[in-house]
């Protein structure tokens, strides 16, 4: 009998690692120096083995026993040997971005990055949605429920910038960003005040804003928070960095990046205002937020007790339910159906508590399966009626819309949620990306220019700006915006395009069959590659990556298309498939049966026609819908 030789793990030997992209950073294994954006730092030689171990199975649990075998060559280590190298690459990760690192109960370690697109509208709506729950708790520990004070928007108290320096350049520049913050503050739903510290104590406000100002090295630094103004209990804190020569453009960038932060939380920090929590529950859920968190599961454990200690609050019931959903891609399978369960029952329970708040509506959609088309969509815009201030319920519904090639209605939904927010990034980046699907390219010129003003180095704009001319088609574009795009303002995740769109546009099979092999993992790229290869008559190739990218979301029943669901909670977009780039998909007879797998057939025949069915472009498919 032949017996297989177990092959040992290779250990990690810095010398023959290969460079490192992680997040936002770029690791030289051999120097050891990280190179992000803001900085750069050398890493300690176990540290960075740990790294590399965690970036091997990205995604997937470590334990410690094999971190020692990969790391330490299987010699003893001690439990706080491994976890000072996992303290100290978390708070590299914090410097660095783009990645952190998840400590799995009972299991080990596992390394995620952050790499879901601005275009994934569940992942981002459950994240800006956390945000506010987050800054709800800090007001509300004390907060007075009187009727004035429900009928009012919440109020800061903006106090003077102080200066840690006798640069002259340094106060001129703390007025100007507290100047540029006020500006962008009063576009928002807060009313501002500018306060100084001695009448701070008799202003009734709900919030005081203060900032710190230092300069060192070439270089000034403005550190920005906001407290809750009774108790002093902190809910923001950022800090922001330039060179003395782009201080001016510092300046505004603080006002729009702190304003796009927190501008949209008002409609949140409203909710409680209607809907008080009591006093225990929300001192509950502060002890919970100031506890050291890692990552989705333990805010899932955290959001479990505050419910289950305060069923009457819509702010822990609606937390639990975002949680739940958040949480479900990083549980073990066996554990998602209680998740689940327990999610809806919150979502339905936040609902029920305050039916004025058109947001709730987001949390079904979110726990449930994307062929649910039809009915969250039904949800959605009854949100959006019931509560014309709903921070992102259009938002969503733009990006549900756009998957399903309503692009039209998907550009004004998200235009009107950009108005209400307009420094916002998540929905600079859905309007970016519907401007170009609909080859409205000067104005998403004009935008994103303005975006990198504000946020400089957020690749997310790029990368709605790249989708959005996949959508359409845009070959030509993808490959001038590559080109004249600073290296700084791509996501760390991007994947080059270009050689793709020139391949096409030189109708050549073999060049976008080169950059498109059927075992690709799962990324833009490949999903860019279905309607490269239709376009050049690859046809059986799309359909082949098609199948790994869009598996099947309907079920036989209600059951069945839950545990598809529960399989794999987030899915692709398939916007992808639907814009004018696919028509030579749609050609093919196949393209039914892909649409059908995923929920957008039905959603088409029960009366919502995409857009390619409208005139003037009724493609031929629109006859069997």
């Amino acid at each position: 009998m032949d017996i297989a030789a177990v092959r040992p793990p290779k250990g990690v030997d810095l010398a023959s690692e290969a460079p490192l992209r992680i997040g936002a950073a770029m690791v030289d294994t051999v120097s050891r120096e990280a190179q992000f954006p803001g900085g750069s730092e050398r890493l300690q030689p176990q540290n960075l083995k740990v790294l590399i171990a965690l970036a091997r199975e990205r995604g997937a649990v470590v334990t410690r026993e094999r971190l020692v075998d990969l790391c330490w060559d299987g010699r003893f280590v001690g439990d706080d040997v491994i976890n000072r190298a996992i303290s100290t690459l978390r708070q590299f990760a914090e410097r660095a971005g783009g990645f952190g690192i998840e400590t799995v109960p009972r299991s080990g370690y596992r390394l995620v990055e952050h790499r879901k697109r601005l275009l994934s509208p569940r992942s981002l709506a459950l994240a800006a949605l956390a945000l506010a729950a987050c800054l709800l708790v800090g007001w509300l520990a004390f907060a007075p429920a009187t009727k004035s004070r429900r009928e009012a928007t919440p109020a800061i108290a903006l106090l003077p910038f102080t200066v840690a320096s006798t640069d002259p350049g340094a106060r001129e520049f703390a007025t100007d960003a507290r100047g540029a913050l006020a500006h962008a503050l009063a576009a928002t739903q807060f009313r501002i005040s500018l306060v100084d510290s001695a009448s701070a104590k008799r202003v009734p406000v709900d919030f005081l804003m203060s900032g710190d100002v230092t300069g060192s090295g070439g270089n000034i630094t403005v550190s920005v928070r906001m407290e809750e103004a009774a108790h002093h209990v902190l809910v923001y804190s950022e800090r922001f960095s330039a060179s003395r020569a782009q201080s001016a453009a510092l300046a505004e960038q603080v006002g729009a990046q702190v304003a796009g932060s927190l501008g949209w939380t008002v409609s949140h920090l409203m909710l409680e205002l209607r809907h008080p929590t009591s006093q225990a529950a929300t001192a509950l859920i502060l002890r919970q937020w100031h506890a050291p968190g890692e990552g989705t599961l333990s805010n899932y454990e955290s959001a479990r007790e505050v419910a289950k200690n305060a069923p009457g609050s819509a702010l822990a019931q609606g937390e639990l339910a975002f949680a739940a959903a958040f949480a479900l891609p990083d549980l073990p399978v066996d554990e998602r159906p209680e998740a689940l369960a327990l999610g809806r029952v919150a979502s339905a329970r936040a609902s029920a508590l305050a039916p004025d708040f058109g947001d709730s509506a987001i949390s079904w959609c979110a726990l449930h399966s994307n062929a649910r088309i039809a009915e969250c969509e039904k949800r959605l815009r009854a949100g959006m009626r019931i509560d014309s201030n709903a921070s992102w319920a259009d938002w969503y519904l733009a990006s549900h819309l756009h998957d399903a090639g309503l692009t039209g209605e998907a550009l004004a939904l998200a235009r009107r949620s950009l108005a209400h927010d307009r420094m916002t990034p998540n929905k600079i980046a859905m309007v970016l990306r519907t401007l170009d699907a609909e080859e409205q390219t000067p104005e998403a010129d004009r935008l994103q220019a303005q975006a990198l003003r504000w946020w400089p180095g957020v690749g997310d704009f790029f990368a709605a700006r790249v989708s959005g001319m996949i959508d359409r088609g845009d070959y030509g574009g993808i490959e001038r915006l590559q080109q004249r795009t600073a290296p700084a303002d791509l996501p760390s995740w991007y994947e080059p395009l270009a050689p793709i769109a020139a391949a096409v546009r030189a109708s050549s099979a073999a060049g976008v069959k080169a950059e498109c092999p059927l075992a690709a993992p799962d990324s833009l790229k490949s999903l860019f590659c279905i309607s490269a290869l239709a376009q050049v008559g690859e046809l059986d190739r799309a359909f082949a990556i098609a199948a790994q990218r869009y598996p099947a979301r309907v079920g036989r029943d209600a059951a069945d298309e839950d545990r598809i669901f529960l399989d794999k909670p987030f899915v692709n977009g398939t916007e992808y498939i639907v814009g004018p780039g696919a028509a030579a998909l749609r050609r093919d007879p196949r393209f039914l049966a892909l649409a059908q797998r995923v929920g957008l057939l039905a959603y088409w025949r029960g009366g919502r026609l995409p857009d390619f069915c409208k005139a003037p472009k009724v493609e031929p498919i629109c006859s069997t819908l």
